[in-house]
């Protein structure tokens, strides 16, 4: 499988793979979507910082972009729940109030 050497630097020293993730991730991959996924927050369990983690997303996006030689207008799709769904309602936000460009 495939190994991501910054897992081991997660709060929770390994990647998750939460039942439905994988199964989401496995369903967009199958329709041939580059996923990505990302945590927020400081500490264990900790929440998305809705003004810090933004610019931390964005960068993140932008790395797999380049890395990927992906075009910048490819559409983002993003999904997430709890402090995760907010944070997603975030990133959809005008430039102005820290949404994504």
């Amino acid at each position: 499988g495939w190994h991501f050497e910054a897992c081991a630097l997660s709060n929770f020293r390994r990647c998750l793979g939460l039942p439905e993730e994988v199964r989401l991730r496995h369903a967009a991959r199958a329709r041939g979507y580059l996923v990505m996924a990302v945590s927020g927050g400081k500490g264990v369990q900790s929440c998305w910082n809705m003004q810090e983690d933004t610019s931390r997303v964005a960068k993140a996006i932008e790395h797999i972009r380049q890395a990927e030689a992906l075009p910048d207008a490819l559409p983002v799709f993003a999904i997430g729940a709890s402090s995760g769904g907010a944070f997603v309602g975030r990133l959809a936000a005008p430039l102005s109030q820290g949404g994504l460009p």
